[in-house]
């Protein structure tokens, strides 16, 4: 009886640990299909009407990895996070955004003349580029000036743990903080917000 006992309790472990083994596959084949949806769904942009203003948005699916996945495929993010002094284990997530701003416009130009080598000439066009930031344009006839301009930008968010203090452990949460840098040396961030909706 003690034996039928031992069998039917090892049976009902080994039973449980596999069931637990075959939950954690299902919940990791979802994990793979999410990602595979979201490498090959495109962003999709959209535009809303804020007040007077029209802001263009994007939204995007997330993908979810796991540590040794962004050890093997992010070393680049790993590089960006040790430089920003946060370590991996604290990082909740990465965001990265990149920004292009372009300004069309018309304005009225006075004559620009320029001396060189003996010669006088008189400026038309205009044209300059360098990785953030380009700009062209020409003076037409009735001197006014017609141009293009870009700006490209890319800010790099991480959202990550303070761990609460004691002596030198660390236990717990103390807050959660948005730590986001701006690749553009030009550029300068002038307003960040992040919270999280449970």
């Amino acid at each position: 009886m003690v034996g039928l006992g031992l069998a039917v309790l090892a049976l009902a472990i080994i039973t449980g640990v596999k069931q637990h083994q075959l939950n954690q596959l299902r919940e990791d084949k979802q994990r793979l299909t999410n990602n595979q949806s979201a490498l090959l769904a495109q962003v999709q942009s959209f535009k809303i009407k804020v007040g007077r203003d029209s802001l263009n948005g994007a939204n995007v699916r997330a993908l979810k990895l796991e540590l040794d996945e962004v050890k093997q495929h992010r070393s680049q993010d790993i590089a960006l996070l040790k430089e920003l002094g946060i370590k991996l284990r604290y990082a909740q997530s990465l965001l990265k955004n990149a920004t292009i701003t372009e300004n069309r416009f018309t304005v009225p130009v006075r004559d620009t003349v320029v001396k060189s080598s003996g010669h006088i000439d008189t400026l038309r066009c205009v044209t300059y580029k360098d990785k953030w930031f380009e700009f062209d344009g020409c003076i037409d006839r009735e001197n006014r000036f017609t141009g293009h301009t870009a700006s490209v930008d890319t800010l790099v968010g991480v959202p990550n743990i303070i761990p609460k203090k004691f002596l030198f452990f660390r236990w717990g949460i103390k807050a959660i903080q948005f730590t986001a840098i701006n690749k553009n040396p030009n550029s300068k961030i002038y307003f960040q917000e992040y919270y999280e909706i449970k």
